[in-house]
């Protein structure tokens, strides 16, 4: 049998180890990009994500992986993509963005059977906006744009975008910084079962539920703070940031990325649309 190695990013901090460090996959063990593993480093057991597997490795000494924490794939090779662009743009080591994208681990959640598919509440093709015209100022990049509504139509322009984004058989992600906001609720409305609600207020448990149904196609709109930018998610469409301007987005820890520019990234690597609401 082939020797399988997977490539792995453990969770330390010193940047000088921000590289993948090859473990030999035991035989019989299913690895894949997105696994969480444990492993040796330094004499200590520790946590760590695959990020490759190959065939062949340049380390002259390999250990084997410990073990396989769960069948669960954290992220794909897109998901991948988008933290190693934030680790570099801020200056941080692709560990550090892992922690901030990643959500506490519930190994019983894991074990629950997932609720039956349901359809989204999308209402009529047509939302309040009634017919959108093009932009017709200076597109961002990538095809974003910014939306300035009026007082209180934030809310109704937003939802519009979120149904004509389901009813076109995409994914949206909906980003506030206030836990309590009414596009929130809204949107979580319109989405119905195949929602997924990721604010910090939430449970621990609740949010691993709704991260697993993101990963698994189950949910096709989230909602959150500046953290739910990373979720995964599929056929992305739409990345709605409200109230753009405001300090919240701004991540405290390192890498101190700006969720804004983050989902400006995430839209143009998707091929999404990309809709900052300025207030």
């Amino acid at each position: 049998m082939t020797t399988r190695y997977a490539r792995v990013i453990v969770d330390v901090r010193p940047a000088h180890l921000d590289h993948p460090f090859d473990y030999i996959v035991p035989d019989g063990c299913d690895v894949a990009v997105g696994h969480r593993v444990r492993v040796r480093f330094a004499g200590r057991l520790r946590d760590g994500w695959v990020v490759g597997v190959d065939d062949e490795t340049e380390a002259p000494r390999v250990q084997p992986l410990k073990a396989v924490q769960g069948p669960v794939t954290w992220f794909d090779a897109d998901d991948l993509r988008l933290y190693r662009w934030v680790a570099d743009r801020w200056a941080g080591t692709l560990a550090d963005v892992l922690r901030h994208a990643l959500p506490k681990r519930i190994v019983d959640v894991e074990s629950e059977s997932p609720p039956e598919a349901g359809e989204a509440g999308i209402g009529p093709e047509t939302g309040p906006a009634g017919q959108w015209i093009d932009y017709d100022g200076d597109p961002l990049e990538g095809g974003s744009t910014w939306l300035r509504p009026l007082p209180g139509d934030e809310v109704t322009l937003g939802v519009d975008l979120v149904r004509r984004t389901l009813a076109a058989g995409s994914s949206a992600i909906v980003l506030t910084p206030d836990p309590a906001s009414p596009l929130l609720e809204a949107a979580l409305e319109v989405a119905g079962p195949l929602g997924a609600d990721l604010r910090a207020r939430q449970s621990d448990r609740d949010r691993y539920r709704a991260f697993l149904a993101a990963g698994a196609g189950r949910a096709r709109v989230l909602v959150g703070e500046r953290a739910a930018v990373f979720a995964p998610i599929r056929d992305l469409g739409l990345v709605l940031v409200d109230d753009e301007a405001s300090p919240a987005y701004k991540e405290r820890r390192s890498p101190r990325h700006h969720a804004r520019d983050v989902a400006l990234a995430r839209a143009r690597m998707a091929g999404a649309c990309g809709q900052q609401l300025r207030r």
